[in-house]
């Protein structure tokens, strides 16, 4: 499915973000690919949120797309230095019937499983060095 976004509004043609309206139950078939993209070279806020499936009623997003679980951070969303969170709970988090990218500074941890000791950095905070033991 491939999503233009080209500003923070849903449905405008040239200056807005493509959005799915849905009434009724949402499923996201094994193997759903999510392509996004801006044709005008659209840079986001931190934290905006793009709502890409909206679903009017209370019925769940039902399955993901491809290799995107809950929480799934794109890098370089758009070809920023933002990146992207995907979510199915919803705009408030919790209810699970839309689907929503929001940006963010947060990058996905980089470990360096190559010694028994490491630290990553997530957004503005370093993690505690930790053991890891891998039997």
């Amino acid at each position: 499915m491939r999503l233009d976004i080209d500003g923070a509004s849903p449905g405008e043609t040239t200056s807005g973000y493509d959005q799915i309206k849905v009434q009724g139950g949402v499923v996201l078939q094994p193997g759903t690919k999510l392509l996004t993209e801006t044709n005008v070279g659209f840079v986001s806020a931190e934290n905006q949120q793009f709502v890409l499936i909206d679903n009017d009623g209370s019925d769940p997003v039902l399955g993901e797309f491809d290799g995107l679980r809950e929480g799934t951070i794109f890098e370089n969303f758009l070809g920023t230095a933002l990146n992207a969170r995907i979510s199915y709970l919803g705009v408030d988090g919790v209810t699970g019937n839309d689907v929503v990218l929001t940006t963010t500074d947060v990058r996905n941890p980089i470990y360096d499983f190559s010694s028994a000791n490491f630290d990553s950095t997530e957004g503005d905070v370093t993690a505690a060095t930790n053991v890891v033991t891998i039997l």
